[in-house]
């Protein structure tokens, strides 16, 4: 038969173990009735471990069940707001998804938002409003703190001018000052001996007498005079300063009580509109707010995994993640990944296995659908040599055909017979032996490792072995009842002298009658 384990061809005696063929997946008999061998195969095992984690096969070689692990796969879904787990126990990916955090970071004068695309808080600045009331009783300005527009009341300035010839108030639509003149009095006393005039400075009637300044009415802006025709002061106004200084940061007004001009500075305003894409300044020139646009930055940051813009609110760049594409082209025989400088996917071809598995029995290929290595097996060639002196097999190594000439063991573990193998029958003959002992005629117990001691040898069982060894004078100086028994040459604990010594033996062979010999033999230095 042909073992397919070792590949090799069998000629075995009939016995319960003659018929194995080596497989595990045979039972294995004998039949008597028909002189072959009977192979029955043996069902497979169930090998399904209910695990969805490993690959379950049954193994024909060994007749074992294999569970290879299956790797698991890469659940990353390339989304921030999940958790991403492989679950074991029903093999698929789960993601749960992360609740957002509270993006609120107590700031009103940002819009607080939560980006699903990089799971990042975004706040966004307000830009505050404008919190002028229009009125110049207040000092407008807005609370950062609480996000409200605020109008604290200004202190009004005190309006007396120190002159008792108006009425002062403080008007609070225009917010300034108004002194409204109160007519004087006729202080005509009918008499042409005197001056009359109103001093402005006294708010009184004067009656002087006539004088270049009898008429003085204490005013800057008046020419004072007397008419002798009519007996009367006569206050002729004078025009008032041009005081227009051509300079719009300066209120610019005639004092009536000075007759003089007054230039008051005008506080600039806050040009600050709330956005970093303009420097704000203030030209005194026009007296106006001048806002010049910020040329943006240049936000590309030479990447090409991110999207790049402009915030026109926060005047930063911003650089947003793109999700890289899946670059899994489906083949096994290529490596795919995503070059992150090119932003594009690369596929790097995998060198195919080296499927040779150095059995000469199959023929090994590279399947390139499926990436792995197939191995078919080769029949095996008959290795029949029809000659019984040879064992016949195939060398698992080269896979020829091996005739090894067999050397017979005839031994049939009898001493009574001599073993001899016929090479033309493949035969073993066993011839009975002639019984013999022979008993050696010297010997020299010299401790030197050759004929030591004195004993006889034999080719046949013996049985009632007994010898006696006697020196010249007849004195016995040696006996045993045990063929095994050797004699060294000494008697009593001391070595005898060189010369010959008579010895006499009686034994019987196995199955034959009782024999007796006497002979010398020589005890040498």
């Amino acid at each position: 038969m042909y073992n397919f384990a070792t590949c090799t061809c069998e000629y075995n005696p009939i016995s319960p173990t003659a018929c194995d063929d080596g497989l595990c997946s045979t039972s294995d008999s004998y039949n008597t009735v028909t002189c072959a061998c009977e192979h029955l195969p043996i069902p497979p095992l169930n090998c399904d471990d209910n695990d969805c984690g490993t690959i379950d096969n049954y193994n024909t070689s060994t007749c074992t069940c294999e569970h290879t692990p299956i790797p698991p796969p890469d659940c990353n879904d390339n989304n921030c707001g999940t958790t991403d787990t492989y679950n074991t126990a029903i093999c698929q990916c789960e993601y749960i998804p992360i609740p957002p955090p509270d993006c609120n970071d107590n700031d009103c004068t940002t819009t607080d938002s939560y980006n699903t695309a990089n799971c990042t808080c975004e706040h966004i600045p307000i830009t505050p409003p404008n919190c002028d009331d229009g009125l110049c009783s207040t000092t407008d300005s807005y609370n950062t703190a609480t996000c409200t527009c605020e109008h604290t009341p200004i202190t009004p300035p005190i309006c007396d001018d120190g002159l008792c010839g108006t009425t002062d108030t403080y008007n609070t639509t225009t917010c300034q000052c108004e002194y409204t003149p109160i007519p004087p009095p006729d202080c005509n006393d009918n008499d042409c001996n005197t001056a009359d005039v109103y001093n402005f400075a006294t708010c009184t009637c004067e009656h002087n007498p006539i004088s270049p300044t009898a008429c003085d009415d204490g005013l800057c802006s008046t020419a004072d005079s007397y008419n002798t025709v009519t007996c009367t002061c006569e206050h002729v106004p004078i025009p008032p300063l041009n005081c227009d200084d051509n300079d719009c940061t300066t209120i610019d007004n005639y004092n009536t009580s000075t007759c003089t001009c007054e230039y008051i500075p005008i506080p600039p305003p806050d040009c600050n509109d709330n956005n970093c894409g303009t420097t704000d300044s203030y030209n005194t020139a026009t007296c106006t707010c001048e806002y010049t646009p910020i040329p943006p930055l240049n936000c590309d940051d030479n990447d090409c995994t991110t999207t790049d813009s402009y915030n026109t609110a926060t005047c930063t760049c911003e650089h947003l993640p793109i999700t890289p594409p899946s670059c899994d082209d489906d083949l096994c025989g290529t490596t795919d990944t995503y070059n992150t400088l090119t932003c594009e996917c690369e596929y790097t071809p995998i060198a195919p296995l080296n499927c040779n598995d150095n059995d000469c029995s199959t023929t090994d290929s590279y399947n390139e659908t499926n990436c792995t290595c197939e191995h078919i097996p080769i029949a095996p060639p008959n290795c029949n040599d029809n000659d019984c002196s040879t064992t016949d097999s195939i060398d698992p190594l080269t896979c020829l055909c091996v005739n090894t000439t067999i050397e017979p063991n005839c031994n049939d573990n009898n001493n009574l017979t001599i073993d001899e193998y016929n090479p033309l029958t493949c035969e073993c003959k066993h011839t009975p032996i002639e019984p013999l002992l022979l008993i050696p005629n010297a010997f020299s117990p010299n401790n030197d490792g050759t004929n030591d001691v004195f004993k006889p040898t034999y080719n046949y069982p013996i049985t009632n072995f007994y010898m006696a060894i006697y020196n010249r004078w007849g004195e016995k100086v040696f006996e045993t009842d045990n063929i095994a028994q050797s004699w060294d040459g000494t008697y009593k604990g001391y070595a005898l002298e060189i010369g010959v010594y008579v010895y006499y033996a009686q034994y019987s062979f196995v199955d034959k009658p009782a024999t007796t010999v006497k002979g010398n033999v020589s005890l040498i230095k």
